[in-house]
C-alpha cells in the first residue's frame, strides 16, 4: 500500500516528532510505503496526484495557506476538492461534514448540546454598530461569555483575554478578533462556565466497527484552566493541563455513549473527537475535531496502559481505512497491531 502523508507547521501544527515516528513505524513493513510532506503548495500535491499512484492519503493539514500566508482561511476545504476531482480515496470524513463541524453554532444547533450563544458577523459589527450593541443586550447573555471564531479550528483565537465579564469589555474583544483574524467573517459568544471540566472522547472506526475512548482533560492549578491555542503549541510537560482517566464511571458511558451518537449525527467516518465540558450534571458539546492531532489525548486508554504505542496511531488508521474501502494491507502489518483493538474496528 502507498501512502501519501500531508502535514503543516503553522497555526495547527502536525509536522511533529509523532507524526514521523508513525510514519517511520509503517514503512518498517514489506509493501508498506509511506511518503510525508510538510507545508506543500496546493499545486505540488496536485502534480503528486497527478503524477503517482497513492492507495490513501492522509491529510493532516487544518487550513489553507493559497490565498495569503500571514492568516489562515477557514478550514482547507481547497485540499479536500482536489483529492475528490481526482477520485483519490483517504483516510477523514468528506468535505461536506467537515465544513459543517468547522462551524461552532452549526455544531451546536445541530448536536443539540451546545451551550447558550450568540452569533455575531462582521459585516453587521463594522457596518451597523449600534445594532449590533442593541442585539447582544436583547439576547440576554449570562455572564461571563467567550469570545470566539467561530469557523477557525485549533483554538485560535481562544485565550483567557477572549473571556468579557461585561459590554466593555466584550467590545474591545470583539474589535481585537476581528482585527486579528483577517479573513475571519462571524464570531461565536458563548456562555463560559467557570470551574467547569473538561473531556475529550476520540472515536476511531466507523459504524458500529468503531472504538471510543474517553479522557478527562485536567488542570493542574486548583481551578478549571483553560485550554487555549498557546497552551496547545506548549510542550507537554509546560501545558496547564494534563490527561487523565475519567473516575466517574457513569459519566464515562455518558461520554463514550454521546460521542458515538454525534459521530454518526454528523456522517463522521475513520476518526473524530469531541470536546465537553460538564457541570454537576450538565455536559455541553464545545468542540468537534475532524482532524486530531494524533497525539497524547488520542485514544489515551490504550496508549496509557502501553497496549497501543504513539507510533502505531496511523497504522490503526490505516486499518480502520481498509476495513471501509475493502482494501488489503500485508498480514505482517496487520498481526503486529493490537488484536483486543482490532477486533472491535
Amino acid at each position: 500500500m502507498r501512502i501519501l502523508v500531508l502535514a503543516s507547521s503553522r497555526y495547527a501544527p502536525t509536522y511533529n516528532e509523532k507524526l514521523l515516528s508513525q510514519v517511520a513505524y509503517i514503512n518498517k513493513f514489506e509493501n508498506m510505503e509511506a511518503e510525508i510532506y510538510n507545508d506543500m503548495p496546493l499545486h505540488e500535491i496536485e502534480e503528486k496526484l497527478l503524477s503517482h499512484k497513492y492507495d490513501v492519503v492522509f491529510p493532516a493539514v487544518v487550513f489553507d495557506y493559497t490565498y495569503e500566508d500571514t492568516f489562515p482561511y477557514a478550514f482547507n476545504c481547497a485540499l479536500y476538492n482536489l483529492l475528490l476531482y481526482h477520485n483519490q480515496e483517504y483516510i477523514g470524513s468528506d468535505v461536506y461534514s467537515q465544513l459543517l463541524l468547522n462551524d461552532k453554532a452549526l455544531t451546536n444547533h445541530r448536536s443539540g448540546m451546545g451551550l447558550p450563544y450568540f452569533i455575531l458577523t462582521r459585516a453587521l459589527w463594522e457596518n451597523k454598530r449600534q445594532l449590533a450593541i442593541q442585539s447582544l443586550q436583547s439576547a440576554d447573555m449570562e455572564w461571563p461569555v467567550i469570545v470566539k471564531p467561530n469557523t477557525l479550528s485549533a483554538s485560535m483565537g481562544i485565550t483567557p483575554e477572549s473571556v468579557a465579564y461585561s459590554m466593555e469589555q466584550i467590545e474591545f474583544i470583539i474589535n481585537k478578533q476581528f482585527k486579528q483574524f483577517k479573513g475571519l467573517s462571524e464570531l461565536l459568544i458563548e456562555k463560559y462556565l467557570q470551574d467547569a471540566r473538561e473531556y475529550t472522547v476520540s472515536v476511531t472506526g466507523n459504524g458500529e466497527k468503531s472504538i471510543a475512548c474517553a479522557t478527562a482533560v485536567i488542570s493542574k492549578n486548583e481551578h478549571y484552566q483553560m485550554y487555549s491555542y498557546s497552551a496547545k503549541n506548549m510542550s507537554p510537560d509546560s501545558r496547564p493541563i494534563y490527561y487523565g482517566e475519567v473516575l466517574d464511571p457513569s459519566l464515562k458511558q455518558t461520554l463514550l455513549l454521546k460521542s458515538k451518537q454525534l459521530a454518526d449525527i454528523f456522517k463522521l467516518r475513520d476518526y473524530c473527537r469531541f470536546d465537553f465540558l460538564v457541570r454537576g450534571d450538565e455536559i455541553y458539546l464545545i468542540d468537534g475535531n475532524t482532524i486530531p492531532s494524533l497525539g497524547y489525548n488520542y485514544m489515551f486508554e490504550y496508549t496509557d496502559t502501553g497496549v497501543l504505542r504513539l507510533e502505531q496511531l496511523l497504522a490503526i488508521l490505516i486499518f480502520v481505512f481498509s476495513r471501509r474501502v475493502h482494501a488489503a494491507l500485508p498480514q505482517a502489518f496487520v498481526d503486529a497491531l493490537p488484536g483486543q483493538i482490532l477486533s472491535n474496528l
